[in-house]
């Protein structure tokens, strides 16, 4: 159908300024509950982010902070400014904020540049806000997301009437998109580059004017890119993290294409899948959509790469999963319904519904870690600043129920990932502790390791290892990296403190038989030990 019949699904500025204050609230909510949300990553970013805001300078001899031109900076040079001024906690929590918002905010903008009119359908990718990347904490690139949509849709409004202020803004966004994430730069130029494809397309019965227009615009987006391609010409590469995982099987990639809905009930998360793809396909089969023709080029391009690109590339995980996710996005952003206002209403009613279960699902979960995070908080006051602390988890073979509640142990479907890894950072970010394995690898982030505990930064998938890493590392063989294993090799003597997780199952007085440790505190999910020194030898 010709965009024009998008028409009639617009809504009245009123109502639509009116839904979108209450998706805005809406999705701000769950990071009430608790000032540290369990997003994987998140926890080692916010150690970092109080490094570089100076609140725990007993670390200096640890790391050193070495700013230059890096990706991946938006966190590092919003949140440690932030905390001069605001609890480090709270800050981190803007950030957050501007992660779940800026996505669904760049989706709005970019349907209403390509479609002109205003409609509830963007306002649905709030369904995927809270998708499998950010609960795993990517936070710089869901940021990176929302500033390469808020671009195009700048640069798509303004190419036709003011092509210098669109080149500009497209250059500038394209600087800014590179400090978010290197993939935020590729979907800020791709979706250029889709959307002058398909216009070019649509004005095919004058081939002479379209290519001329497409090779002006072509010609005035290469320029803005310029920037953008000398800083990354300027940056580091990254080096490849420790272990990288194995490529994936095409049954692996079909499984995790579910990542856009990726949350901690798996049944729910099936169902938002399934109505994520069959909504839209019901639509377009029944000819009662309008499908921006740039945008369904750049959703065919993401569904491409998704299926072809390597999952481990310098130093970064899951590259893959971006691509699925930030196609999930584009299915609001480039598609209008077009429905009498009754089925509008029922469909619009539906997604409002889903996206209540799906964020009352997450509400629970880290309702639940807020009184996990009250017991680690106990279990870390006796660490001093300074102090060397490890952590190490209670092992999965014990349990059972436990470790497959994917509700109270944030298990993320799809992927099948827990999101515990790095809760041992928060002994830096609000203990001022020593704590090995902080995202510190030179060419990544502003922070690099200095001390004795270099061997720990690259094993940072191995930061929370099960108990027998201290007491029977053979046993692990076959399922650790041995390079890894072997950083924990004379622990007894590099470390003051042994934070355990998951305590409750065995019980702190029972969580070590070893007279290399003694039980100092047992909050329930964490009991702290501290490490008795050797007997020099007579």
């Amino acid at each position: 159908m010709r965009m024009s019949s998008a028409g009639r699904g617009a809504m009245g500025r009123g109502p639509w300024l009116v839904a979108l204050m209450l998706v805005v609230g809406t999705l701000l909510a769950p990071l009430a509950v608790v000032d540290v949300p369990p997003l994987l990553d998140y926890p080692n970013h916010l150690a970092r982010m109080a490094i570089l805001a100076g609140q725990a300078p007993e670390l200096t001899n640890y790391y050193a902070v070495q700013w230059g031109i890096l990706p991946n900076l938006a966190m590092d040079l919003v949140v440690p400014p932030l905390a001069a001024v605001l609890p480090l906690q709270m800050a981190g929590r803007l950030m957050l904020a501007l992660a779940v918002l800026l996505p669904v905010l760049g989706t709005v903008a970019y349907h209403r540049a390509v479609f002109g009119v205003r409609s509830w359908w963007p306002l649905g990718s709030a369904l995927v806000a809270y998708n499998g990347l950010f609960l795993l904490g990517f936070i710089n690139f869901q940021a990176g997301m929302g500033v390469a949509l808020l671009a195009a849709a700048g640069w798509i409004a303004l190419r036709g009437s003011r092509p210098l202020a669109a080149t500009l803004l497209l250059a500038v966004a394209g600087v800014a998109a590179f400090f978010c994430h290197l993939a935020a730069v590729a979907f800020l130029f791709g979706l250029v580059a889709t959307h002058e494809a398909g216009v070019a397309w649509a004005g095919r019965r004058d081939p002479r004017t379209a290519l001329r227009q497409l090779a002006v615009r072509a010609a005035l987006s290469l320029l803005a890119l310029l920037p953008a391609l000398a800083f990354y010409l300027m940056s580091p590469i990254g080096p490849d993290a420790l272990a990288p995982p194995a490529e994936l099987t095409a049954m692996q990639r079909l499984r995790n294409a579910g990542i856009p809905v990726a949350g901690y009930a798996a049944w729910i998360d099936r169902a938002s899948l399934l109505l994520l793809l069959a909504v839209p396909a019901l639509l377009l089969l029944l000819r009662r959509a309008s499908v921006h023709p740039g945008t369904a080029l750049a959703f065919a391009a993401c569904l491409v790469l998704y299926a072809v690109v390597p999952t481990q590339s310098h130093g970064g995980y899951y590259v893959e999963l971006r691509f699925a996710v930030f196609a999930a996005f584009l299915l609001f952003a480039g598609l209008q319904p077009i429905l009498l206002p009754r089925a509008s209403a029922v469909l619009a009613g539906g997604a409002a519904l889903l996206l209540a279960v799906r964020l009352m699902v997450i509400g629970a979960a880290w309702q639940h870690f807020a009184g996990e995070l009250a017991a680690l908080r106990r279990a870390m006051e006796p660490i001093a600043p300074g102090a060397r602390v490890a952590t190490v988890k209670v092992e999965e073979t014990l349990g059972g129920a436990y470790w497959r509640d994917g509700r109270a142990r944030r298990i993320l479907s799809f992927l099948w990932l827990r999101t515990d890894t790095h809760l041992g950072a928060l002994v830096v970010a609000e203990r001022g502790a020593m704590w090995p394995s902080l995202f510190a690898l030179r060419g990544q982030q502003p922070l690099v390791a200095t001390g004795p505990f270099v061997d720990f930064i690259a094993g940072q998938w191995f930061a929370l290892p099960e108990r027998p890493i201290l007491t029977a590392p053979h046993t692990l063989a076959g399922r650790a990296n041995p390079v890894a294993v072997r950083s924990w090799h004379g622990w007894e003597t590099r470390f003051d403190y042994v934070l355990l997780l998951h305590a409750q199952l065995v019980g702190g007085a029972r969580g070590f038989d070893d007279p290399r440790l003694e039980l100092v505190r047992d909050a329930g999910f964490a009991a702290l030990y501290r490490v008795r020194r050797p007997m020099p030898a007579s």
